[in-house]
Formats: C-alpha cells, sequence, structure tokens
C-alpha cells in the first residue's frame, strides 16, 4: 500500500497548488509587465502564428475575469474526480495484486473473493459452453485445489498502442466490468468494497456526490465549464477537498490493514 498512499498525497498536493491559483485568481488580479513574454508564439503546420501579446491587453496586461475564476473552479472538479477514481483503482489493483502474489488456493478464501475468482476463471459454467457432461465436476475438483492468479491481459490503446494491464485493471478487462469509471461516489465505492470483500465503510461523503454529479455533467456537455463553476465559492471548494481527502484516508487506512492482516482469506486457513 506504500505506493498507493504515495500516489494519493502526490494528487492532493497537485489539488491543494491548483486551488491556491484559484484563491488567488478569484481576487480579480491584473498580471502586469508581461512585455518581456510577449513575443512568445506558436507556429501552425501552415506557418501562420499567434502572438502571445495578441492574446493581452494592450500588449502586456491578463486580466483574470470571473468567467475565467468559474472555468477554473470547474477544473477542481476534474481535479477532484481524478482523486478519488485514481485512488479507488489504486486501492483495487494493490488488492488484487496482494492476492496475485501471495497465489492462495481458492478453498482458502472468503467468499466474496471466491466469487470474483469464478467470474473471472470459470465463466464457461454456462450450460452452452459446456465442453462435456462431466466438465463441471471435473472443474470443481480442479476450482477447489487451483492457485488464485489474475494473469496479465494485452490491451489496445488508442494513444499509446498495445500496453499491458495487470491485477484489478486486467480483471475489470477481461470479465468486461465496469465498476469505477465515471460513477464513483461514496455509495458507490462502499458497494465495490462490499463486492471484494473490503472493509466495510459507513461513512458518508456528500461532496463526492457533488463531484461525480458535475464531473458527468462537464464530460457528457450538459454544462459549460463558466456555468458548473458558478455553483462553488472557494470555501466550499476548500470544505470539499477536506472532506474528500478524509474519506479517502480512511480508505487507505481500513484497506492497509486489511491486507496486513489477510482479512481475504479464512480464519482456519
Amino acid at each position: 500500500m506504500i505506493d498507493v498512499i504515495l500516489d494519493f498525497r502526490e494528487r492532493v498536493s497537485q489539488i491543494e497548488k491548483y486551488l491556491t491559483l484559484v484563491w488567488i485568481s478569484d481576487s480579480r488580479l491584473t498580471l502586469s509587465n508581461l512585455d518581456d513574454i510577449g513575443s512568445n508564439k506558436i507556429i501552425f503546420d501552415d506557418n501562420s502564428e499567434i502572438l502571445l501579446s495578441g492574446l493581452l491587453n494592450n500588449g502586456t496586461d491578463f486580466r483574470i475575469d470571473s468567467e475565467l475564476v468559474k472555468i477554473l473552479k470547474s477544473n477542481t472538479i476534474l481535479l477532484f474526480y481524478n482523486l478519488i477514481e485514481g485512488t479507488v483503482s489504486s486501492i483495487m489493483n494493490d488488492f488484487i495484486g496482494t492476492i496475485n502474489n501471495e497465489r492462495p488456493k481458492y478453498k482458502e478464501l472468503e467468499n466474496p473473493i471466491k466469487k470474483i475468482w469464478l467470474k473471472y476463471k470459470h465463466r464457461s459454467f454456462g450450460i452452452g459452453d459446456k465442453k462435456e457432461d462431466d466438465y463441471i465436476i471435473n472443474a470443481i475438483e480442479t476450482i477447489i485445489e487451483e492457485a488464485i492468479e489474475i494473469s496479465p491481459k494485452s490491451i489496445k490503446d488508442t494513444e499509446l498502442g498495445t500496453k499491458l494491464i495487470h491485477n484489478y485493471d486486467a480483471y475489470s478487462a477481461e470479465t468486461k466490468a465496469n465498476e469505477i469509471s465515471g460513477n464513483l461516489d461514496a455509495r458507490k465505492i462502499r458497494e465495490l468494497f462490499a463486492l471484494y470483500g473490503l472493509p466495510t465503510i459507513n461513512r458518508g461523503c456528500n461532496s463526492m456526490i457533488k463531484v461525480k454529479n458535475k464531473r458527468n455533467s462537464l464530460a457528457h456537455g450538459n454544462e459549460t465549464f463558466a456555468q458548473v463553476g458558478s455553483n462553488f465559492t472557494i470555501d466550499e471548494l476548500y470544505k470539499m477537498k477536506v472532506e474528500i481527502t478524509s474519506f479517502l484516508e480512511l480508505l487507505l487506512s481500513e484497506t492497509s490493514s486489511f491486507l496486513s492482516d489477510k482479512k481475504y482469506l479464512k480464519a482456519n486457513a
């Protein structure tokens, strides 16, 4: 869990830096004396160009207006959701990775992980997929003693080409589970943890519901960034950051203890 916690802290640090910029920008400050960088330019393939000075006021100043502040606030919502989904994904990958490294036998596992393993490895229990009449009997005898391991999976990525994914990512791709992407709030996380037999989390987090809904609204184009940003003050964003990080810190703490104590194994295993 050390790498997961370090990744979480780095994401929180990035949010804090960004929120500081939003807070400064919320004061409607004018950034002056930019003439020394006004000649900076972007050149396009057709040799046309954009000069930075052309985007400034009088060629030297830049005004942070109310609409820009709203856009900055909306981007904070995306940072929040990145923190939530990134942290939960890391937890799930670390969880499955721990089981992969230990390779326990099926009979040693608690029931939630048994169900996950059957969904991953033995989907051929469906009647139409039986290879022979006694297939299920033979498979069950094999399952009882088999070691649990989620294999890496090769997938095609539009940006990176073919890449290899591991642990929970590989399980999700193989079983076509869509348990995380775009849908996470406190309730969904509690359901996900219950499904995999991870610690029971009783705490709520209202800020996560707001973040999920506004993130999806932005992703689907239902609202503009300025419209979403107008819903939040800088005070509210800071309070949301505290509530969300506190909830995620609880997940990290509870999961770390869960893995250390090997609670995914039966007590008498």
